[in-house]
């Protein structure tokens, strides 16, 4: 299993939950970024991507943030989440 999650230049991307991961990105041309991690049991990630402002790996708070929630479930389908 496998998700994806949108992030931008210089920016973070954190899971925490069932499984959990963090790792960076930066944007290509069109403004868009991937950050994927494999899922290895079921429940809930919440996921986080921000703007690393003072480059310390790790999103901290006041810095620019989203977050989106994954369900993992035995048997679904792979769906990866972008934005």
């Amino acid at each position: 299993m496998t998700s994806s999650i949108f992030s931008l230049s210089g920016r973070v991307a954190m899971v925490t939950g069932a499984n959990t991961g963090a790792g960076q990105a930066t944007t290509g041309a069109d403004g868009t970024a991937t950050f994927t991690y494999r899922g290895r049991v079921s429940g809930i990630d919440a996921i986080t991507a921000c703007q690393d402002v003072n480059a310390n790996q790790a999103c901290d708070s006041g810095e620019p943030a989203a977050s989106a929630l994954r369900i993992w479930a035995p048997g679904l389908p792979l769906v990866p989440v972008t934005g």
